[in-house]
């Protein structure tokens, strides 16, 4: 059992203990003397704007395939299963939109619609336009037909390589590159929740409501009340 279970478990108890006492039907909690393990710190895990910018340029001219697939994780921000597991059926161009199926941790096997910025539609038909039609019904293929979750790491590996990128590039680093750039960009952090398809705000908040100092400063001073002149 992860920390964070652990964490939220003893929370539900104490609470829980807390409701019995507030009912009469405990004298006192006998959870107040538990003690919480402290969550560790994790550093950011999103890929960085000038390595996604950089990546892109590279991809586009690498081929249509790799610019359609890298453009769609950095504009959605889906996990990497909701990219593998891509139908065309799924697509729905003209509505800039597209049905995803996550597996995984917090994906939990449901669909939901991702959205799509006009660069990602026409990468996407471009695309569609020159891909072998005898791959099945997978957005995403290569040779031996549809690419797996590990298919699509290395293809953006490639690309990654290509472009010189030294720090992160996996697939799933482009969700939290979404979240964090779209948090920056003065998006609620409800809004990042419902866009990335968390379970709970509680994740969103965990994973991404973490800055550096000079990310808050920069924060403070676009939101802070206080004029800029006395």
């Amino acid at each position: 059992m992860s920390k964070y279970s652990v964490h939220n478990y003893l929370r539900g108890t104490f609470r829980f203990f807390s409701w019995l006492v507030e009912e009469g039907l405990l004298e006192r909690n006998p959870a107040t003397r538990l003690e919480l393990p402290q969550l560790p710190d994790d550093p950011p895990k999103d890929i960085a704007y000038d390595d996604m910018v950089r990546i892109l340029e590279v991809a586009q001219a690498v081929g249509a395939r790799e610019y359609a697939l890298i453009s769609f994780l950095a504009d959605t921000g889906c996990r990497v299963a909701g990219a593998a597991g891509l139908r065309l059926s799924d697509l729905d161009l003209e509505r800039g939109r597209a049905l995803v199926r996550e597996k995984g941790k917090g994906g939990n096997g449901k669909s939901r619609y991702v959205f799509l910025k006009k660069r990602t539609v026409e990468a996407l038909e471009t695309w569609l336009s020159i891909r072998p039609p005898d791959k099945g019904d997978g957005v995403f293929v290569g040779l031996r037909g549809p690419l797996t979750e590990s298919g699509i790491y290395q293809v953006v590996r490639r690309v990654a390589k290509t472009a010189g990128i030294q720090g992160r590039f996996n697939p799933h680093s482009f969700r939290h590159g979404w979240a964090r750039g779209a948090l920056r960009n003065g998006a609620d952090i409800n809004d990042v929740s419902h866009v990335l398809g968390h379970s709970s705000i509680v994740v969103t908040s965990r994973f991404y409501g973490r800055w550096a100092d000079e990310q808050l400063k920069e924060i403070h001073d676009r939101v802070s009340w206080l004029p800029d002149e006395g």
